[in-house]
């Protein structure tokens, strides 16, 4: 009964699983308590086990948190780790973050897959660069798996090597992510920048 109605109500798995070993647990002892526990006794039993399932609910609840730390954390620490190798001006591995068929846009040119942006623009320009650094980073992810649309503004402040000059932008992006496997991977992404 109760699973049906978690069903019903279009719950996660976790939530689902909750109920589910929530209302074995109760029928569970409630049955063994009938059978064992003599009259007088059975409050004292009832109101033992009530507190073991509360015990028992809070940890599912905190596990279902743990498990369920949502798509839109695991959509926002992608694009975290993705900024990190831009600031860190390493690439190495970066291409994990995108699926092999993506595609990149950036200030009015489409730049092809990841691969080829990687290759012909972000790679040989970051080796241009002293530093790269972002600043007042800001997400916002609407999730409708298995996709995930996320807007992202930014600011950041680029030191040229050869005569460390100081270019400041604001920043403004569109992802598209999408879960592959259980792994949530950059679709598309387009990028835009101005003087701030």
């Amino acid at each position: 009964m109760e699973w049906n109605l978690l069903r019903q109500r279009n719950s996660s798995w976790v939530e689902i699983l909750k109920g589910f070993i929530f209302e074995l647990f109760r029928l569970k002892f409630a049955k063994v308590a009938a059978q064992i526990i003599p009259l007088n006794s059975k409050l004292h039993f009832m109101k033992t086990i009530t507190n073991i399932l509360i015990m028992l609910s809070a940890t599912f609840f905190s596990i279902g948190n743990v498990l369920a730390q949502t798509d839109e954390d695991k959509v926002n620490h992608v694009l975290k780790e993705y900024q990190s190798a831009i600031e860190k001006l390493d690439t190495t591995g970066v291409s994990r973050f995108f699926i092999r068929k993506s595609q990149i846009i950036e200030s009015g040119s489409i730049e092809g897959t990841f691969q080829h942006y990687l290759a012909h623009h972000l790679g040989p320009e970051l080796n241009e660069f002293k530093s790269f650094k972002f600043s007042d980073y800001k997400t916002n992810a609407t999730i409708d798996l298995p996709y995930a649309f996320v807007t992202e503004s930014y600011k950041y402040t680029i030191v040229v090597k050869k005569d460390n000059s100081i270019v400041e932008r604001r920043g403004v992006a569109t992802s598209i992510l999408k879960k592959e496997n259980g792994i949530w991977k950059i679709m598309q992404a387009h990028s835009s920048s101005r003087r701030p």
